[in-house]
């Protein structure tokens, strides 16, 4: 038992683990963030892809350019380049 108290007591020991957990708390903070920034880089392509879909689709149903660029909030090239 005075072993453990004398960990308990030492201060580089609890440095140390308190630098430990501070590691995987930033560990685990910048996992989480490259996983979020993972999903809104998939959820902007599709988004992006959707909007050409129904840009494409509005242009088969005869609709004016700029109509779909206000509708889409695609540029008119990227409507024209469909």
């Amino acid at each position: 038992m005075k072993d453990l108290d004398k960990f308990r007591d030492d201060s580089e020991v609890i440095e140390m683990y308190d630098h430990d957990t501070e590691m995987k708390r930033i560990y685990e903070a910048e996992k989480h963030n490259a996983v979020k920034e993972a999903i809104d880089e998939n959820t902007k392509e599709v988004s992006l892809n959707s909007k050409k879909e129904i840009a494409s689709n509005m242009l088969k149903k005869k609709m004016k350019i700029e109509d779909i660029s206000e509708i889409t909030g695609l540029s008119i090239d990227e409507i024209n380049n469909l």
